[in-house]
């Protein structure tokens, strides 16, 4: 088990003989193990990169890639096997990889969208640990004077967001008043 010359001596009645020596190289295995960014709970559609730590080698995946480093979303365990120039290899302690739901943002139109001039609507998300708007804005709720289309990114307590579709206002016009006389003036 270890490198070196060896030899062996055979003794007998008619003598003693030494053998040529043969030499035996111990290749080590290569170190080997999964790094990554962060943590292994990633959010619903987005990905995380693993990476072998061995160098100079091939490489094969549990999910049968050969790359030192994959991108995947796909929930599971994941382990990577290392194999050396000389025929060594090393599997991987395996990581497992977790998704976290993620809630799809909404907003709530608080009255109509399609608003008079110089009137407004309250559009309100749902419910997150914070918001980023179209316009901007970063409550729960906003108030809009002006046509448009507005959506909101929610951010949850998980990390994980989501951004809700467009909602679209529109301002009509007032009507003009007119008084017509049904006779003479």
């Amino acid at each position: 088990s270890s490198s070196g010359n060896f030899t062996v001596t055979v003794t007998s009645a008619s003598g003693t003989a030494v053998s040529a020596p043969t030499t035996v190289t111990v290749n080590a295995k290569p170190s080997n193990a999964i790094t990554y960014s962060g943590s292994l709970s990633i959010c619903s559609g987005t990905t995380k990169t693993l990476s072998s730590s061995a160098t100079g080698t091939t490489y094969l995946w549990s999910n049968g890639a050969t790359t030192q480093s994959i991108t995947t979303g796909t929930a599971g365990t994941y382990t990577v096997t290392a194999t050396s120039s000389a025929g060594c290899s090393t599997v991987s302690p395996s990581v497992a990889l977790t998704n976290i739901a993620v809630t799809q943002a909404t907003v709530t139109a608080q009255g109509s969208t399609t608003i008079c001039s110089g009137g407004s609507v309250v559009l309100q998300a749902n419910s997150g640990s914070s918001y980023l708007w179209s316009n901007g804005a970063t409550t729960q709720g906003i108030t809009v004077n002006a046509a448009g289309s507005y959506n909101v990114r929610v951010t949850y307590s998980t990390g994980c967001s989501s951004t809700s579709t467009n909602t679209s206002v529109a301002v009509g016009s007032a009507p003009t008043p007119t008084i017509t006389a049904g006779g003479p003036t």
